[in-house]
């Protein structure tokens, strides 16, 4: 009896552990979440069209509205953890920034102008160029 008893509560504590169907949809989308959206706003684009073309007004939301919401949410994913990382690194921060937005530009402009004067490069790919450089990285 004993025996039977040992049994029976190894099983209870097997299923106890293995997950039910509902939290293995659930640990899926949570797994899949950007992905699954990205194939829901597909099909729903293939279902009815006008919903995009008509009604979200694609002349503003496509240029300013959508680029804002994308960024809302990249800001909405990060974790205060990595925020209190990113401000206990300041020195490396400012090094990084100016880096990237003042040597970088320098050189490219001192480059550029160096091409432009020797007759190698085009003046509007020269600022294409410096144009280019100070964008972030």
């Amino acid at each position: 009896q004993q025996q039977t008893s040992n049994n029976l509560s190894e099983k209870d504590d097997a299923d106890e552990t293995r997950p039910t169907f509902r939290e293995k949809v659930i640990q899926f989308y949570e797994a899949n979440e950007f992905l699954l959206l990205i194939i829901f706003a597909i099909v729903l684009a293939k279902i009815y069209p006008p919903l995009g073309a008509k009604y979200l007004v694609p002349d503003i939301s496509a240029d300013w509205i959508m680029v804002m919401f994308i960024f809302l949410l990249a800001g909405l994913a990060l974790k205060t953890e990595e925020f209190e990382a990113a401000f206990n690194q300041v020195y490396f921060n400012l090094f990084v920034q100016g880096f990237n937005f003042f040597i970088v530009s320098l050189v490219a402009y001192a480059l550029s102008f160096v091409l432009v004067r020797a007759h190698v490069l085009d003046q509007s790919l020269a600022d294409g160029m410096i144009i280019c450089a100070c964008l972030p990285m």
